[in-house]
């Protein structure tokens, strides 16, 4: 049985964060393609890959390289860090932005509506108050 040493257990931990980076981003880029009507077919053609590229990606056959993940975000119109958690990305005030709060922050930004953007406002308040 192998010995526990810390570069052991550095290796499974860069490993287990590995393979939730790679779920998160398969994850992103299924919802992203499914949110744009895209076949995984067709969009593997976008990218000028294999016909069944997309679907291995997404079914963890296979990892995407950095210059796929931007041919993907660059089709489906999404920004990089769309596809990565928010502990990896960061804007320009410093403050964590990736998954759900990019979504949201996105959505907003298409209300033209003073109103309703002050309605939008109030119930993102309300939900924040709420107790988990």
């Amino acid at each position: 049985m192998p010995r526990k040493t810390l570069v052991n257990l550095s290796v499974k931990r860069f490993n287990d964060e590995g393979t939730k980076l790679l779920d998160f981003i398969r994850e992103r880029i299924k919802t992203a393609r499914t949110e744009a009507g895209i076949s995984q077919r067709k969009l593997s053609q976008k990218v000028f890959r294999s016909n069944s590229y997309i679907t291995r990606i997404e079914n963890g056959d296979i990892e995407p390289g950095f210059t796929e993940i931007i041919a993907i975000s660059m089709t489906l119109d999404k920004p990089l860090k769309y596809f990565l958690p928010a502990q990896y990305t960061r804007d320009k005030d410093d403050q964590v932005r990736g998954g759900h709060e990019y979504d949201l922050v996105n959505h907003f930004r298409r209300i033209t509506n003073e109103d309703i953007q002050r309605i939008g406002v109030k119930t993102v308040q309300d939900l924040a108050e709420l107790k988990n």
